[in-house]
């Protein structure tokens, strides 16, 4: 099969053609239809994990995944061929199993769920670890009713999920998420997301409403942008 992978101790990340895994007992193999691209998966292809964990080559990146469901190994009953799924790679004490390839094998429960209907594959591909990393982090936080909780950039993979989140965690009021983007292109991002708001629409009595208490300072200085005419330093709230 083809795969984005580490070929050894001296490569980068290259296309190669690799053996295709098979499922043991309590595992199936998924036909890769969509994946996506996190922090992690940049940071192994470039060869920077190779002093943090165990790599057994040929590595493959990439975390996320969606697809179809193609073997089944020995006493699954949860999954058959031709079902479609999402979820993540599981995480291992080493670098060797990826997304990033025509197959994938995964255990067949914790780290595989059916591909809701509503989604593309390629939407169900970039749920999984941004999604699971901030469903852990407003659970550990115990986000409550009327909270304010500050998500430092609220736009990328893991903030954007965080910022929705916790919205929905506190009740039927919600938390009152402040977050922060420092990118042009976030912070016309950040607007299309429906529990924010612009604080720069805010009166300066409103901005200093929602500054969390246990914060001595929030400086609201904008930095405006040459190119786009826009601040580059926005925070937002639910609305």
């Amino acid at each position: 099969m083809k795969a984005f992978a580490l070929a050894d101790e001296a490569s980068g990340g290259s296309f190669l053609e690799i053996p295709a895994p098979e499922p043991g007992a309590g595992e199936v193999r998924v036909r890769i239809r969509a994946s996506s691209v996190n922090g992690w998966d940049v940071f192994v292809a470039s060869g920077m994990a190779r002093g943090v964990m165990e790599h057994r080559y040929p590595a493959v990146t990439g975390k996320d995944y969606a697809g179809v469901v193609d073997t089944i190994g020995e006493g699954v009953t949860r999954f058959s061929v031709g079902d479609e799924v999402a979820g993540i790679a599981p995480p291992e004490q080493h670098v060797g199993r990826g997304s990033y390839a025509e197959y994938l094998v995964v255990p067949a429960e914790g780290f595989i769920e059916p591909k809701p209907d509503t989604l593309s594959f390629e939407q169900a591909a970039s749920v999984g670890l941004a999604a699971l990393t901030a469903l852990v982090a407003t659970d550990a936080v115990e986000v409550a009713k009327g909270k304010t909780v500050l998500i430092a950039g609220a736009t990328g993979g893991v903030g954007t999920y965080a910022v929705q989140l916790a919205a929905g965690q506190g009740g039927n009021m919600g938390s009152n998420p402040v977050g922060t983007a420092v990118m042009c292109g976030d912070i016309k991002e950040m607007r299309r997301l429906d529990t924010m708001r612009d604080v720069r629409r805010l009166s300066r009595a409103d901005r200093l409403a929602i500054r969390p208490r246990t914060v001595r300072h929030v400086s609201m200085t904008d930095t405006t942008c040459r190119a786009c005419k826009i601040s580059v330093v926005s925070i937002c709230r639910a609305s």
